[in-house]
């Protein structure tokens, strides 16, 4: 079971480490779009929401996931992969929920 734990462990940190190499490129993208002119029209609470869910979400995902590899890191060295994991089964969650709320604005737009 460690090895199994510890195989996962590998396999999530490169998997949630994948947006990293982009992040410099999305936040220019996010701050052009948060800078924007607002609407003229009213936008709907459901799309209004889900946009800024998302560019703060994904502006922010640097804070989650150095909080996350810092708590996996710290419980690898302790061979406790379990536990390892659930640190970064809360980044992945962060990722999955960010994903959401851009398929959400994306489907209401």
């Amino acid at each position: 079971m460690r090895d199994t734990n510890q195989a996962l462990c590998f396999v999530l940190i490169v998997l949630i480490s994948f947006p990293i190499p982009f992040y410099p490129f999305l936040l220019i993208a996010n701050v052009m779009s948060m800078a924007s002119e607002p609407a003229a029209n009213p936008i709907p609470i459901g799309l209004s929401l889900s946009a800024d869910g998302f560019l703060w979400g994904s502006t922010l995902y640097p804070v989650p996931y150095t909080a996350s590899m810092v708590g996996t890191v710290i419980w690898m060295i302790k061979s406790d992969f379990k536990t390892a994991l659930f640190w970064l089964l809360l980044s992945a969650t962060y990722l999955f929920i960010v994903g959401l709320l851009f398929a959400a604005w994306m489907i209401l737009s």
